[in-house]
C-alpha cells in the first residue's frame, strides 16, 4: 500500500491523507498533483507513476486548469488536442424566438 509522503499533504487539504491509499485512488491523486504538485512532489509523483498512467489521466481529466494541462502536454509531448482541458467548449446555439 503506497502512502502518500508528509510534504504532499497540503494537496490533500479536503480528505484525511492519514487513510488514503494512494494504490486505490490514483487517478484522483495523479489528477491533484498534475495540478498543484511543487517540485520535490513531482519528483515523487514521476517515480511513483509511469508516464503511460500520467497521460492517461491528462488525457482525460477535465479537473486540470489549461495552465497545467498544457505545462504537462508539453513535457510528455502529447497533442494537445487529445488533453481535454485544452479543448474549446461547443459555441452555443441561438435562441429560439430572438438569434441574434
Amino acid at each position: 500500500m503506497i502512502r502518500l509522503p508528509p510534504y504532499t499533504h497540503r494537496f490533500f487539504w479536503d480528505i484525511d491523507t492519514a487513510h488514503l491509499n494512494v494504490d486505490d485512488y490514483r487517478v484522483y491523486v495523479l489528477a491533484r498533483l498534475l495540478e498543484y504538485a511543487d517540485p520535490p512532489s513531482v519528483r515523487w509523483m514521476l517515480q511513483q507513476f509511469s508516464p503511460e498512467e500520467i497521460i492517461a489521466v491528462l488525457q482525460s481529466s477535465r479537473q486540470l486548469s489549461p495552465l497545467s494541462a498544457n505545462f504537462w502536454a508539453l513535457y510528455f509531448d502529447v497533442d494537445k488536442e487529445t488533453v481535454p482541458c485544452l479543448s474549446k467548449p461547443s459555441p452555443k446555439e441561438p435562441g429560439g424566438i430572438w438569434p441574434y
